[in-house]
C-alpha cells in the first residue's frame, strides 16, 4: 500500500495533504532498489532506489516487519514526526512510504554528501567556521523538534547528513526512529513548549559516546527520567569531535554497565 505525505521538491510536485491512496500499490511498482548500501541498523537497511517514472534517486529505508521489537506503531510515530517536519531545511524529508506483508519502505530525499561521520573521518578536524555552520544547522533542527515536545535521542554524526559531496554544510538531521512522541497540540493550542518542559522521558536509548549523563543514570537505574535537553549534550560532544578530531569520552552500554572512560 502506498502513502503520500505531501513532500514537494523541484523535481516532483505532490499534494499538500497527507493521504492514503485508494488503490493498493507495491513499492516495486514505483521504485527499483539499487544494489548498494547507504546504512543499516538493528531493524532496517538503507539503500538507493530509482524512481521508475522520473529516473531520480532516493534513499529508501527498508524495515523488516518481522524483526522482534519493531512494531507498526513505532513506524507510525516516526512517519508522524517526519510529517510535522515537512519542508524543514535541516531535517531530511520523507517523500512517501509503502507497506506490504513483510516490510515498510520509507522513501527519503537522497543526501549526496553522506553522513557527517564520513567527513569527520576524512578531515579529522574542522575549522571553527566549518564547525559553526554544522552546529547552526543541527541546532536549528533540534529547536524545531524541541518546540514540539520531541526529543531526538540519538544525535550523532551518523545521523547527520551532508547535502553536497564536496561541502560539509548544509546538513540535515535524520533517523527519527528513537524520537519521542510529539506533544498533543490540542492541549496547548497556538503555543510551543520550552525545551526544559514535559514530557519526561523514561526509556534510556541512544549511543553511549553521545549519551547525556542523565540518560546513563536512567540506563543503570539511578534515575527515573530525563528530558529533551539530552540532545544538547549530544550536540556538544559532536562539536568537540569536529574541533578536536576525537571524542571527549569513550563508552559502552551493556546490561551490567553503562558509562564512559574519559
Amino acid at each position: 500500500m502506498r502513502f503520500d505525505i505531501g513532500y514537494n521538491n523541484s523535481h516532483q510536485q505532490r499534494g499538500n495533504n497527507y493521504q492514503q491512496k485508494a488503490k493498493k500499490w507495491h513499492f516495486n511498482d514505483y521504485y527499483r532498489l539499487v544494489d548498494d548500501h547507504l546504512g543499516s541498523g538493528a531493524y532496517a537497511s538503507v539503500k538507493t532506489a530509482i524512481n521508475l517514472a522520473s529516473g531520480e534517486e532516493y534513499a529508501v529505508k527498508v524495515v523488516n516487519k518481522h524483526k522482534h521489537g519493531h512494531t507498526r506503531s513505532r513506524i507510525m510515530r516516526e512517519v508522524q514526526i517526519f510529517k510535522l517536519c515537512r519542508n524543514h531545511p535541516n531535517i531530511v524529508q520523507l517523500v512517501e512510504w509503502f507497506e506490504d506483508d513483510s516490510s515498510f519502505y520509507m522513501v527519503f530525499e537522497k543526501m549526496r554528501g553522506g553522513p557527517l561521520l564520513n567527513h569527520i573521518q576524512r578531515k579529522v578536524c574542522f575549522t571553527e567556521q566549518e564547525a559553526s555552520l554544522v552546529t547552526r544547522d543541527i541546532a536549528n533542527a533540534l529547536k524545531f523538534l524541541h518546540d514540539r515536545g520531541i526529543a531526538h535521542r540519538d544525535v550523532k554524526p551518523e545521523n547527520i547528513l551532508c547535502t553536497e559531496v564536496d561541502k560539509i554544510s548544509p546538513v540535515k538531521l535524520c533517523d527519527l526512529d528513537l524520537a519521542s512522541k510529539p506533544f498533543d497540540a490540542t492541549t496547548t493550542p497556538g503555543r510551543m513548549r520550552p525545551v526544559q518542559s514535559e514530557p519526561d522521558l523514561a526509556s534510556p536509548v541512544g549511543s553511549a559516546e553521545f549519551m547525556a549523563p542523565e540518560v546513563v543514570d536512567a540506563f543503570v537505574g539511578e534515575a527515573l527520567k530525563y528530558d529533551k535537553r539530552c540532545d544538547m549534550w549530544s550536540l556538544g560532544v559532536i562539536i568537540y569531535i569536529m574541533l578536536c578530531g576525537y571524542p571527549p569520552f569513550y563508552g559502552e552500554c551493556e546490561k551490567e554497565n553503562c558509562g564512559w572512560d574519559q
